[in-house]
């Protein structure tokens, strides 16, 4: 297990992290979540925390979790 499964699965331990695919994305039982590491230097220049994480990411102390549906589009929306 990588730190940030480990990470994500202490965040949300009702949710069993299955798995991170070639992209980024962890992937758990019940959603996605794209890594964007707190030294990816888009957190601070676009504002990544307050912009893009809704109730349904996460926010560790290694990276910044987004889910896949929403939060993550945005991510990559502002970030193009």
């Amino acid at each position: 297990m990588t730190i940030y499964e480990k990470e994500l699965q202490t965040l949300k331990p009702h949710d069993k992290v299955d798995y991170t695919d070639e992209h980024g994305i962890i992937n758990t039982q019940g959603h996605g979540y794209l890594i964007v590491t707190r030294t990816d230097e888009n957190i601070e220049k676009y504002k990544i925390a307050e912009k893009c994480c809704s109730k349904y990411s996460f926010k560790g102390s290694h990276a910044i979790y987004l889910e896949e549906d929403c939060d993550a589009t945005k991510f990559i929306n502002l970030t193009k």
